[in-house]
């Protein structure tokens, strides 16, 4: 009964609000409120800019500089370091001891390196200018036929070369038998027999600044040589021979130093930079 009734009120007032909702149904407001609409042309424009120009004149308390400092004390740890030596076997050191090479030798080496002889010779021997009277008569004159270089051009090039690999070579076999000898007789690090080896070899240590292990691609020494270190333990504490600039070294690790987040005053100057460039981006 009563329910049915209600149902079908329900359904009537939805087909009469279908019916009024259709075209031309609208009210007299509605209409012009769409008509306005409809007709409405908007204009926009946009002000920027560019964030590297943007200087605000910020300048933050202490206060302020030690908050944002606590907050993020994260990004200023310093990672886990490497603290290390090297003995460095100069090359030079082994240039007197090498075997003269025979004419046999430079040839061959002149021939397997003859494009890198010709051009440096080349560059150090530049052909001479045209005449300065061919060129204001207007005369064409005859490019001079380059000419070849021969071996005896630049014999003293290739004897420096091969006296230089051989020395580097030497140089070389010195470290590694360096860092076999320390494994072959189990010598610590530190002890009576390593600096009585240094002291005969007449070898010393070269100390290298702590490092991390990304810092190591960031020196201006082996990055191979400064990344071994990181494998090396207190009983295994030296490394392989590795070639530098001027010869070959052994690598000495002497332990690490734990990741570490430095107190505020010593990272007060990137703290502040990190503060501005955070309120920038505000």
């Amino acid at each position: 009964g009563s329910v049915i009734a209600v149902l079908e009120e329900d359904y009537r007032i939805e087909q009469i609000s279908e019916a009024l909702a259709g075209p031309g149904y609208l009210l007299p407001s509605e209409a012009s409120a769409q008509a306005q609409q409809s007709r409405t042309k908007l204009s926009l424009s946009t002000a920027g800019m560019p964030y590297a120009d943007f200087e605000p004149d910020l300048e933050p308390g202490k206060e302020d500089l030690k908050a944002y400092y606590e907050e993020n004390k994260q990004r200023y740890e310093i990672p886990e370091r490497v603290k290390a030596s090297y003995v460095l076997f100069p090359s030079e050191r082994y240039a007197d001891q090498v075997t003269e090479p025979t004419d046999a030798e430079l040839r061959e080496h002149f021939a397997a390196n003859r494009a890198t002889f010709v051009a440096e010779y080349e560059k150090a021997n530049p052909p001479a200018e045209p005449e300065a009277d061919s060129e204001e008569s207007g005369e064409e004159s005859e490019d001079p036929e380059k000419p070849i270089v021969t071996f005896d051009d630049v014999r003293d090039a290739v004897l420096k070369s091969v006296q230089a690999e051989r020395a580097a070579l030497a140089a070389n076999e010195a470290a590694q038998a360096f860092a076999f000898q320390l494994y072959r007789d189990e010598i610590k690090l530190d002890s009576a027999t390593f600096n009585q080896l240094l002291n005969k070899l007449d070898l010393s240590l070269t100390e290298i600044e702590p490092y991390t292990e990304t810092g190591a691609r960031q020196r201006a020494l082996s990055p191979d040589m400064l990344e071994s270190a990181f494998a090396l333990t207190g009983n295994r504490y030296y490394s392989d021979a590795y070639e530098l600039n001027d010869g070959f070294a052994v690598l000495i690790y002497k332990g690490r130093i734990a990741p570490v987040i430095p107190p505020f005053d010593e990272v007060a100057a990137e703290v502040t930079a990190d503060y501005k460039t955070a309120e920038k981006r505000r």
